[in-house]
């Protein structure tokens, strides 16, 4: 509902646009939402979480301008976050779009995975980087900054399964695959560490490209942590 808000700004309402479908606007007061998942006293035990996402990624740091070119575009940092506490809000989210009926999260689905996944939400269980591996993402160039996108399912062309989250201006992937991370992948899971980094990314670029890409927007922020440490 936060991010939602923060979508709607200074608007009334909050208008959700479908292709293909005969009444492909409908009015939302305060985001996609589903009361039919969870009892209210459940819902509360994902509170904190939603809380801490919202700290965390409902208003993060950096140079919104948009850059003039490649070289201008820099990582983003998340510092001394709690591990725990993000990861399992981003699980949660997922879960809860994967259970719900809403057209809006009509793309998720875990299969075998679900069970997993709740069974780690119920424990309070993160995991480590390596189980259900996520990469955050901050769009850039945005021409439409304050849209949120419905979330879906990718396949790398490895054939490796991802689903896809937006909250507002960031971008989660999230890998739900038994098979190993795509080694491009590797430097910005997100982990238990001082620093994190959030790529840049453009909505509506291929996604192999746009990784290849924040590979060198890492680089460049490894070569100059090692210029200061």
């Amino acid at each position: 509902r936060s991010f939602c808000l923060l979508a709607k700004g200074g608007s009334k309402q909050l208008l959700e646009t479908r292709q293909h479908v005969v009444k492909n606007v409908k009015d939302w007061q305060n985001g996609v939402w589903d009361d039919q998942i969870l009892c209210e006293a459940c819902e509360r035990g994902f509170s904190s979480w939603d809380s801490y996402g919202f700290d965390v990624l409902g208003n993060p740091l950096g140079n919104d301008a948009l850059p003039q070119n490649e070289s201008e575009t820099q990582a983003f940092v998340l510092k001394d976050i709690v591990y725990g506490r993000l990861k399992l809000f981003v699980l949660s989210v997922l879960w809860r779009a994967s259970v719900s009926d809403q057209p809006f999260f009509s793309s998720i689905q875990l299969g075998k995975h679900e069970s997993i996944i709740a069974d780690m939400i119920r424990s309070r269980n993160p995991g480590g980087y390596d189980e259900f591996p996520m990469v955050l993402g901050r769009l850039v160039r945005q021409h439409v900054p304050s849209a949120m996108f419905a979330p879906y399912r990718q396949r790398t062309p490895e054939g490796i399964n991802f689903n896809v989250l937006f909250l507002h201006s960031i971008k989660i992937m999230v890998k739900v695959d038994q098979r190993p991370l795509p080694h491009i992948l590797e430097p910005v899971v997100l982990r238990q560490q001082p620093e994190n980094v959030v790529v840049p990314m453009t909505l509506h670029r291929n996604e192999v490209l746009t990784l290849c890409e924040c590979a060198e927007i890492v680089r460049r922020w490894q070569r100059s942590r090692e210029r200061f440490s």
